[in-house]
């Protein structure tokens, strides 16, 4: 078996992002790793290193999601 050569990687503020949306409430992390194509365990491992302060995004990067009106 060979090992990849070529490795993806994601700045601070990509990462920042996954996490946070990944911490939307009713929202699996699953689910968010599938549809930003990485896998589960990477957006795992990115939450720990947000809470242990390792991960720094930029100050004016807000995220602004509303909860669709299913009424």
């Amino acid at each position: 078996m060979t090992r990849r050569k070529y490795y993806q990687s994601y700045d601070d503020n990509f990462k920042a992002t996954a996490v946070a949306l990944s911490e939307i409430p009713e929202v699996l992390a699953k689910h968010v790793a599938e549809s930003l194509d990485i896998h589960e365990i990477m957006l795992y491992r990115w939450r720990m290193e947000m809470r242990r302060g390792q991960i720094m995004a930029k100050k004016n990067t807000s995220l602004s999601i509303q909860k669709p009106n299913l009424s």
